[in-house]
């Protein structure tokens, strides 16, 4: 095989370009890390403790997010190698904690309530599904799930989403095809994300789609063209694709440098 399971970065990645997935997931070369990822995840987990915190320790007993911020990003930056950066390190520090700071994203994320189970909030929920005709799992990890039942996905972006794009992601369909073989029931098929923007006026964007039965069904057939094109080794570039440049590539000197 290959490799040992799919996943929907890893789907998408292949969508996005099939020789940067082989250079990703089979040749694997050194690279620098993207300043993007690390302060997103920093960023993220600073969130997911403070919600998660909040609820089992009560309002009166939790730092702010602010506050809580340093402890993270440091962490991010020493489990980092190589860090790609496009502004110097204070420029980030400073971001996470304004971002972090503004009353209205403070005051959404402490509304935000999450399912319970096993006595403690439903968070990084690893899950799996399987697809006809694809011989490894599709895992993935969920954010979280929210108290209505509906899943989640954190992100930080530079810019606000432009609307409509929650409908067209496919994140969302792989986790709700995870959650229903996991016999979860999902209201309405709904999905929400929470995006966070690095813009000078930071804002939180709060954005809700579903999914038929048809496009769940849809995107395992997807899913099963995509493992037949990696199993017969079609790893082609994407030149006219958005990713084929310097500053999205990973791997643009491995291929076009």
């Amino acid at each position: 095989m290959p490799v040992d399971y799919l996943s929907y970065s890893s789907v998408s990645a292949y969508l996005a370009c099939p020789k940067s997935w082989w250079f990703r997931y089979i040749k694997k070369p050194l690279t620098k890390t993207s300043v993007a990822l690390v302060f997103g995840s920093a960023v993220h987990d600073t969130i997911e403790t403070y919600v998660s915190a909040r609820q089992q320790e009560g309002v009166e007993n939790v730092r702010p997010m602010a506050e809580l911020w340093p402890r993270f990003w440091q962490e991010q930056l020493e489990t980092r190698n190589n860090i790609k950066w496009d502004r110097p390190m204070d420029y980030y520090t400073e971001l996470g904690e304004k971002m972090l700071s503004v009353p209205a994203i403070v005051k959404t994320l402490d509304g935000l309530k999450l399912k319970i189970e096993n006595d403690s909030p439903v968070i990084e929920k690893k899950v799996r599904f399987n697809v006809p005709g694809v011989p490894i799992p599709i895992i993935g990890y969920i954010d979280a799930i929210e108290q209505d039942g509906v899943p989640i996905d954190i992100k930080t972006a530079g810019r606000a989403w432009s609307r409509g794009k929650e409908h067209s992601e496919l994140q969302p369909t792989f986790y709700l095809l995870a959650l229903n073989q996991a016999g979860y029931e999902i209201p309405e098929w709904k999905f929400r994300y929470y995006v966070l923007t690095k813009t000078k006026a930071p804002k939180l964007q709060v954005l809700e789609t579903s999914r038929t039965v048809d496009e769940l069904f849809w995107t395992m057939g997807l899913i099963a063209e995509v493992w037949q094109a990696i199993e017969a080794g079609h790893y082609h570039p994407n030149p006219t694709g958005w990713k084929c440049n310097p500053k999205y590539c990973d791997y643009y000197e491995f291929c076009r440098g």
